[in-house]
């Protein structure tokens, strides 16, 4: 199953938003959306979560349990790189993958709607 993957990696960035992000001050948000393309072979699924307003981001000096279970965890199970950005203006996190990877290998595992945004 892939959605407690994405469960885990969507509660790991609200964790880290909270905590010392854009959601940690009166004036932050974030925004997430994803798409699902199937224009060709195996279609493309793009996931995308983009901190607004925090506090100035500096890179971590160490690799902790939340940017390996988003870069390393995300990456390698679904097979593609995912990519954590330290912007100053906030942290942007970006996963693409095969759309078949997301709904499975039996065609009718947690379909992804064609296109989807929230904020």
């Amino acid at each position: 199953m892939h959605i407690p993957h994405f469960a885990l990696a969507i509660h790991e960035l609200a964790t880290n938003a909270a905590k010392c992000g854009a959601l940690s001050n009166a004036t932050g948000w974030v925004d997430i959306s994803w798409s699902a393309d199937p224009s060709n072979d195996s279609g493309t699924f793009s996931f995308l979560c983009q901190e607004h307003a925090g506090p100035a981001v500096t890179k971590p000096e160490r690799r902790g349990f939340g940017s390996t279970v988003l870069e390393i965890v995300m990456g390698d199970y679904f097979g593609e790189q995912a990519h954590v950005e330290f912007a100053s203006s906030g942290v942007i996190y970006q996963l693409t993958a095969p759309l078949d990877v997301i709904i499975g290998a039996d065609g009718h595992t947690h379909r992804v709607p064609s296109s989807h945004a929230a904020s």
